[in-house]
Formats: C-alpha cells, sequence, structure tokens
C-alpha cells in the first residue's frame, strides 16, 4: 500500500514509485511464487493491481498513483483486506508493506479517533494472518504510530526520508 496523499508531492512522486518498483524487482514472481496487488490511498483507498505475477502490469500499477489529497489509511488496509478474503491462496505467505509519509487524516470512525481508525483496521487484517510491516517517511508521521500499526515493533520502520527507506528493503 501506497500513501498518495498530498505531501508526497515534497518527496517527489518518481522517488516513491521507484522504491516501490526496486522492491518489486528483489522478488521472483510467479503463479506458484511471489505475487504482489498494488494498493494506493489517498481519501480512498485504489485497488491499481489485485494479484499478479506479471512485473510489467504491476510496475504500471505503481505509476498509475497520483499523490493527491487527505490520506485515508485504514481505507488501504481494508482494500488489502478484501485482496486477501478474494485470493483463495491457502497457505501462501501473506504480507502488507504500508508506505506512508503521513498519519491518517479522514474517515475516523464512529466514536474513534484518527489513529484508533487506523489501528483498529490494521489489526484486522492481522487477524487474518497478514504481517503488516509500516514504514514511513518524513517528519509527518510517527514512530509511535508505525508501531501500532505494525506485526512487532521489528517491522515500524521510520526514515528521514524514501531514500534511507530503500536502505531497509532486504529485511523483506
Amino acid at each position: 500500500m501506497i500513501d498518495e496523499s498530498g505531501s508526497i508531492k515534497e518527496v517527489g512522486p518518481d522517488e516513491v514509485k521507484a522504491f516501490a518498483k526496486e522492491l518489486v524487482h528483489m522478488f521472483s514472481l510467479g503463479e506458484k511464487a511471489t505475487r504482489f496487488s498494488v494498493v494506493s490511498f489517498a481519501a480512498n483507498a485504489t485497488t491499481r493491481v489485485p494479484w499478479s505475477y506479471s512485473e510489467a502490469e504491476i510496475n504500471a500499477g505503481i505509476a498509475a498513483i497520483s499523490p493527491d489529497g487527505p490520506t485515508s489509511i485504514s481505507d488501504g488496509f481494508e482494500a488489502a483486506q478484501q485482496l486477501f478474503a478474494d485470493d483463495g491462496r491457502v497457505g501462501a505467505t501473506k504480507i502488507v508493506l504500508l508506505v506512508s509519509d503521513g498519519e491518517q487524516t479522514v474517515d475516523a470512525a464512529p466514536g474513534k479517533t484518527l489513529l484508533e481508525t487506523t489501528v483498529d483496521a490494521a489489526a484486522l487484517v492481522k487477524g487474518d494472518g497478514a504481517t503488516v510491516f509500516a514504514w514511513g517517511f518524513g517528519e509527518d508521521v510517527s514512530k509511535a504510530t508505525l508501531q501500532q500499526i505494525a506485526t512487532d515493533d521489528s517491522k515500524a520502520i521510520l526514515a528521514k526520508d524514501i531514500t534511507e527507506l530503500s536502505t531497509y528493503l532486504d529485511q523483506l
């Protein structure tokens, strides 16, 4: 999942897209190997690519992301949860990598704060057996938020910029 909020423009959308494409290129893709789905989120989540092992298709989905608007991380997690539900690959390892430069700014659930809404949405995905990595960069996201989203503290990373975040790709 890739945050496409307006503040990514400060970093440069091309840098974020290059990061995502570098991640995809690291893996052996195939029907019985690694598959990716691309979910971006601003005010709403958009599934750019359903499950695919075509690097060209995945990269095209990444390229289609355009940064604008507020941020609903919870919508991104809801889209990821639906992708896992529709997948049907019994026994497959489920991984979600959240990459964001900000906190949730819209879509608080009734009676919940924005942070609680985000954490609850991530908990549902984790409850379905997915391991969640929460990686952030910049000054508009906190390590504490990333730690609450991630499966455990070791999977929460806050970097000063996307270039620094790239140094952690080998952990995946």
